[in-house]
């Protein structure tokens, strides 16, 4: 009677729609599922789909096999505890996998390759021998096979590979200064992916029956880092010491309870590994000096998970963290588990959390969110849908999103071991914005001017205040936005000159900023020194705040005191920063806006449309972050131009007319030129006549002018010496003066403040054709009285 009950109950038993999905390992790389499509084999973030493996589900021995898409779909599973077995040719048997199941859903499998790779070698160091060697998991079935490696990612080691076949393969890993250049100045190390010398090789294996097995290995010469001492546990990090002498560096302190790994002590490039014994404190510091120069740096390190997200203050920063919760980053990955993000190649995988959340290290527990996910027994969905992130555990939003420890490093930040003068570096953005091909935002920053602004000489435009404002990002937000700071000595010596960066992320960006679109300091209004009052210009208000002459060409009282026009662009394009000079009647008066008053973002609208689409000339070599309208091999950018000018195929395209008055109708740069090397010979001979006389024994006559220290018009002899500089030292020193024009000869200094004015726009007319060409034009006719 009892049998008899059970064997009705069992047909009594709730069936089941299963689908199984059978896939080869994630991708070892974390890659980003946006981007160009061709990537081909690296949009399988969650692995590769297997198809024609086999799938058994027990009770009932119920079989399947998997399609292209590597899912097979199994009906009239019984509800309850299930084993699933697959197969499948070229991958080590699946022994079981248990799973309870109550309705319908998917469940992912994923098989190992008979003949493996071996394991993922981390932070192996630069020119650095390495070998990989394959291992069987699949028993002496697979002894004899033939093996083939092939390099998938990485900087090319081919020149240090003697064969590509066989159980092993020996390459050397590239050179730091190959994969990143070194500073000039002491700091430490930021590394984005794309620098940290990270390769996939690929081992493909065959039997003798013809049955492959494939797989992947990672090898990383260096961890990914921000360049802030506020750092994680169990990676590497890199210090750059001084450029020339002897390097000794010793670990003079630490916490007790860690290890610090130093490595390379007597090379100008040390690196340290900073580990957690079974009994030490989460939070924790180190301290390494250079003996010859005593260079000392002080890092502390700390779990993801150990910082609230407060801080432990939440009166502190409380605008702060409202303002931030209104931006993009305060639901990076909320919007990626809600489906509101739009996933271009491939579904929903754990590595995305590398830049959505906090602390992804697929092969270190660092205590972020792939730990935590891993404890609470969370699973990354293949599908993401809404709902998904209100469901995860507190412990686990606690490292969701990209917050405070995100940028600012996962230690409490407490002096004296690791102060953090403001430093703005773009490492801390690079760590996820700087991923090729999917992500170029960085790495295009880096083909621009703005990557060049500092030169890290004593005597550098970032070493003065004055300078500094614009031609360092510390330097530009402490002068404009930091509401009264630095509010220190100290971090005021560290924001504007010594610890400067360029202009990078942080110049124009700020993720507090959640009011102005791409989250600009500054955008669609903008007051100049100068004059200029704008409305309405979207991003080029944060630019208009550096591309300005910065001053009233009148203010001061007399010529000696005036300054020269440095950075015109804005006056340029606006058409409101020349001297309109009197000259005969029928002379044309400059005016007007040109490209400028049709732009809807200013000169963003050009200068950062997204330029050449891919596999075309110049992709990614002009426009975008690199802001530049040309490449270096020639390339234009001249896509933007024929929305207005449809038949435009260069910027130096024919000229209207004869402007320059050589008799031939040339392109409109080759105009101004002309136009420009008139009014020089014009200005030389005017100075000339004046016969302006030098301090120094020889009484050195004028011949031209130039912009000289603190932005004076200063008069210069034919070899470009100033007549102020009485010893002919190239420069003008403390007991010497600057030669400028004397007041009685206002019209040559208001001729050759346009000429600098022209000259400093830099863009030979572009940014506003007629108003250049009607400026010099005058200026010319206005020296010919």
């Amino acid at each position: 009677m009892a049998l008899c009950c059970a064997l009705l109950a069992c047909r009594q038993r709730k069936t089941i729609e299963l689908t199984v999905e059978v896939r080869a390992p994630a991708y070892p790389r974390p890659r980003c599922a946006r981007g160009p499509r061709s990537l081909g084999d690296l949009t399988y973030l969650r692995g590769r789909p297997i198809s024609g493996a086999a799938v058994i589900v027990n009770p009932g021995a119920l079989k399947g096999f998997t399609d292209a898409t590597g899912k097979t779909v199994i009906n009239g599973v019984p509800t309850g505890t299930l084993e699933i077995h697959v197969v499948a040719q070229g991958y080590r048997p699946e022994p079981g996998q248990r799973a309870e199941v109550e309705r319908d859903r998917l469940l992912e499998v994923s098989l190992q390759p008979c003949v493996h790779p071996g394991r993922d070698q981390l932070d192996v160091g630069f020119s650095s021998t390495v070998t990989l060697r394959a291992r069987s998991l699949c028993g002496k079935s697979w002894e004899g096979a033939s093996y083939r490696w092939s390099q998938v990612e990485g900087p090319d080691v081919r020149a240090s590979v003697a064969r590509w076949d066989g159980p092993t393969l020996t390459f050397t890993t590239a050179a730091l200064e190959r994969v990143r250049p070194l500073p000039d100045r002491p700091q430490l190390l930021s590394f984005s992916h794309d620098q940290a010398g990270e390769y996939v090789f690929r081992l493909e294996a065959t039997r003798a029956d013809g049955t492959k097995s494939e797989g992947d290995v990672m090898v990383t010469s260096t961890s990914v880092a921000s360049g802030l001492t506020s750092v994680a546990p169990l990676q590497t990090y890199y210090l750059v010491g001084e450029q020339t002498g002897q390097w000794r560096w010793t670990v003079d302190q630490h916490t007790e309870g860690w290890t610090v790994r130093l490595r390379g002590e007597n090379t100008r490039t040390p690196s340290i590994s900073p580990r957690p014994g079974p009994r030490a404190r989460p939070q924790g510091f180190v301290s390494v000096r250079e003996y010859y120069s005593g260079l000392r740096f002080a890092l502390t390190f700390g779990q993801w998970d150990q910082v609230p997200r407060d801080c432990g203050r939440g009166n502190c920063h409380r605008s702060m963290e409202q303002n931030w919760q209104r931006g993009k980053h305060a639901r990076s990955w909320q919007r990626m588990l809600d489906g509101e993000l739009d996933l271009q190649r491939g579904p929903l995988a754990d590595s995305c959390a590398d830049c959505h959340s906090l602390g992804y290290d697929a092969h270190r527990d660092t205590h972020g969110y792939d730990d935590v996910a891993r404890r609470l027994g969370v699973i990354t969905p293949a599908a993401p849908h809404k709902g998904t992130y209100e469901a995860l555990p507190q412990a686990l939003k606690q490292v969701s999103n990209v917050y405070c420890l995100a940028c600012h490093g996962t230690a409490r930040v407490d002096p004296p071991f690791a102060p953090q003068p403001g430093i703005f570096t773009a490492g801390i953005c690079a760590r996820c914005h700087d991923r090729l091909p999917e992500l170029a935002v960085v790495s295009q920053w880096r083909q621009s001017k703005h990557a060049k602004t500092i030169t890290g000489k004593a005597d550098g435009p970032d070493a003065r205040p004055a300078c500094a404002k614009c031609h360092t990002s510390t330097g530009f937000y402490d002068a404009n936005f930091a509401m009264g700071r630095p509010h220190s000595p100290r971090v005021g010596v560290f924001a504007c000159c010594t610890h400067s960066q360029p202009v990078n992320c942080q110049g124009c960006h700020n993720p507090m900023l959640p009011k102005h679109k791409r989250q600009l300091h500054l955008a669609g209004s903008v007051q100049t020194r100068s004059g200029l009052s704008l409305k309405g210009i979207g991003g080029a208000a944060v630019c208009i705040m550096c591309h300005t002459v910065d001053h009233n060409p009148t203010a001061a009282d007399t010529l000696a005191q005036r300054r020269a026009p440095h950075a015109a662009q804005a006056e340029i394009s606006y058409g409101k920063g020349g001297f309109v000079l009197a000259a005969p009647e029928g002379t044309p008066r400059p005016q007007g806006t040109a490209c400028a008053a049709k732009a809807v973002q200013g000169c963003v609208t050009c200068h950062m449309d997204p330029g050449p689409l891919a596999g075309q000339p110049g992709y990614r070599k002009v426009g975008g972050h690199t802001v530049r309208m040309k490449s270096p091999k020639g390339v234009e950018n001249i896509s933007i131009c024929r929305g207005c000018h449809a038949k435009i195929v260069t910027f130096n395209t024919k000229a209207k007319a004869d402007h320059d008055g050589d008799g031939k109708i040339e392109g409109v740069q080759d105009e101004v030129d002309g136009l420009m090397r008139r009014l020089k010979r014009r200005l030389s001979a005017a100075i000339v006549r004046r016969n302006y006389r030098g301090c120094d024994a020889k009484q050195s006559q004028g011949f031209f002018f130039r912009r000289g220290y603190r932005d004076k018009i200063a008069v210069v002899d034919r070899q470009g010496i100033d007549l102020g500089d009485c010893d002919r030292s190239g420069g003008v020193e403390r007991q010497e003066h600057h030669f400028t024009f004397p007041d009685r000869d206002l019209l040559l200094h208001k001729a050759a403040y346009n000429y600098l004015l022209v000259q400093s726009d830099r863009s030979r007319g572009l940014h506003n054709y007629a108003y250049t060409v009607a400026l010099l034009q005058r200026t010319l006719a206005a020296l010919k009285r």
